[in-house]
């Protein structure tokens, strides 16, 4: 089975075998224990069969059948053997579980989540606070961490990381 049948099998069983390889998600690189579907209608039976599934019948590993004027190809049982065996190599052997902070990052995005991903993580931003002499940051944590007044937002972070990192030293 080369790697266009074994798209085109993967569609007639209902796995979307491109999103499969690519996912970062575990249970996408598993196959159900029972496929939902296996059929692919290749259109008007009067039309030129598929060659894909042609060279898949003559191997035994699918049928074809009319209905209602439409051709029908069907996955046989020792084609779907096959498929288990190839999605086996080439998806679930490939799988590398993501690092935590991907995870993490995944269980936001499939999460029904609107805020941003630091409030999904409970992680207290610094607010920005504009004034006369520029910008400035203060923690939403510590009240009394407040960077100075700068022109530029990048010399207002140092500023006040600066200021949080002689905040907690404090404390030691």
């Amino acid at each position: 089975m080369n790697d266009k049948q074994f798209k085109i099998v993967g569609h007639s069983l209902g796995i979307n075998t491109y999103h499969a390889k690519h996912s970062e998600i575990e249970k996408d690189k598993y196959l159900p224990g029972e496929f939902y579907r296996n059929y692919y209608c290749w259109g008007n039976a009067d039309g030129t069969p598929s060659e894909e599934w042609e060279e898949l019948v003559r191997q035994e590993l699918a049928v074809s059948d009319v209905q209602r004027e439409q051709l029908y190809y069907f996955v046989t049982d020792e084609g779907i053997q096959k498929f288990r065996d190839l999605f086996a190599i080439q998806v679930t052997q490939e799988f590398k579980p993501p690092s935590k902070g991907r995870s993490k990052y995944l269980d936001y995005i499939h999460a029904d989540y609107c805020d941003s991903f630091s409030d999904f993580l409970d992680i207290k931003m610094p607010k920005r606070e504009y004034g006369r002499e520029g910008v400035r940051f203060v923690s939403t944590k510590y009240s009394e961490v407040k960077g100075n007044y700068k022109l530029t937002i990048k010399e207002a972070k140092e500023s006040y990381k600066k200021r949080l990192k002689e905040y907690k030293n404090s404390f030691d």
